[in-house]
């Protein structure tokens, strides 16, 4: 799958752009605040139907307008595609292929894109929410059902949340609570059940992986933490996982109607990165866990490939300045090989020449983009 051009009208500092690019490698190059990440924002949202930086959309239009619109060409298993997003300061986002609407539930047609960004060590160093949206992004095309499942899930949570609340004032009966505990159990031990088997997925392909980018063995393993069960998780079936949950729900039922909230559940769980017997989080120094964070992405990247039975588009935020010669080296021939890339960056010398001679280059200056001679 490759994006063959890009249009851009009223997308952050951008007024209008018509860009076409390689199969290959793609790169944006320039000075800090040109807008190198935001070409990489308007791609993915475009592709995806969101963006990876804000969930507040409404910031993508460029200051002063009221409305934003991307469109672009792509093939994706042989077919040739037409996508289009729009937003509106006054119009809710749209997404279409090939001039019909699409939901964000409906990945058939999807072109498929990985980004790597500085912000990544988040999944390694921050809270479980950033651990929990990688897993779940994984398992999003991964698993057909699984934006289903989640939608499902997040609706019935807030509905039981909106009955705790209530109980906790006083108001309504405790038998509300029965129907919704139903339907928490039923959405939400799936996708506990997911989540443990993609942890042991993820374990395998990045012990690999991570020998490749440390140039040594290393042992490595994700555990997932359940907040509903107690001890190892490996090997549970579904059927437990639903037994377990139903029975916490009601032995904690009157904490939770104390406190407002649903205390158990996907939305609370965590999972741990182990490497050589050491949490990373904690104990992990900045060099190993910047390692694993684009070791993590390099799984997705090849997890899709095989999902989708084609490569991705690989999205590079600047990534490479944080690496060694060696190890930027590898990351850039390994990506290289998994299909078309975009990769932003302040300085060319930086990049090796052979990547630069096979790459379209872009530059950037004051809102404007041109194709660079690098020959």
């Amino acid at each position: 799958m490759w994006l063959r051009n890009l249009q851009v009208t009223n997308f952050r500092n951008f007024s209008h752009l018509n860009l076409r690019f390689s199969p290959g490698v793609n790169i944006f190059e320039g000075k800090n605040g040109e807008g190198k990440t935001n070409l990489l924002e308007a791609i993915y949202c475009l592709t995806r139907g969101l963006s990876f930086r804000t969930s507040r959309e409404q910031r993508l239009i460029k200051w002063g307008e009221k409305n934003l619109y991307l469109k672009g060409e792509g093939e994706k298993q042989g077919n040739f595609l037409k996508y289009e997003f729009s937003l509106g300061k006054t119009e809710s986002k749209r997404r279409k292929v090939n001039s019909h609407a699409v939901s964000l539930k409906n990945s058939k047609w999807w072109l498929w894109p990985v980004i790597f960004t500085s912000q990544d060590m988040k999944i390694v160093q921050s809270g479980p929410f950033y651990r929990r949206s990688f897993i779940d992004e994984v398992l999003s095309f991964s698993y057909p059902e699984f934006n289903y499942l989640k939608l499902s899930f997040n609706r019935v949570l807030n509905q039981r949340n909106m009955v705790l609340n209530q109980l906790k004032k006083g108001k309504n009966s405790k038998k509300l609570l029965d129907s919704w505990d139903f339907q928490l159990v039923k959405f939400g031990s799936k996708i506990v059940y997911l989540r443990i088997q993609m942890s042991k997925e993820l374990s395998l392909r990045l012990k690999d992986t991570l020998n490749q980018l440390m140039g040594k063995k290393v042992s490595c393993k994700l555990v997932y933490q359940c907040s509903f069960i107690n001890g190892e998780t490996d090997k549970i079936s579904l059927d437990s996982i639903n037994e377990l949950f139903t029975f916490q729900l009601s032995r904690i039922r009157q904490r939770e109607i104390e406190s407002g909230i649903t205390l158990i559940g996907p939305h609370r769980d965590e999972f741990k990165i182990f490497v050589n017997g050491v949490d990373l989080r904690n104990f992990g120094s900045q060099g190993e866990q910047r390692v694993v964070a684009i070791g993590l992405r390099l799984v997705e990247a090849e997890l899709i490939r095989e999902a989708q039975k084609e490569a991705p588009l690989v999205l590079l935020d600047d990534i490479t300045s944080d690496l060694d010669c060696e190890r930027e080296k590898f990351l850039l021939k390994k990506i290289k090989s998994m299909g078309q890339v975009f990769l932003t960056c302040q300085d060319l010398s930086r990049l090796n020449k052979a990547i630069l001679n096979e790459s379209l280059i872009f530059h950037l200056k004051n809102g404007n983009v041109e194709v660079k001679d690098h020959g």
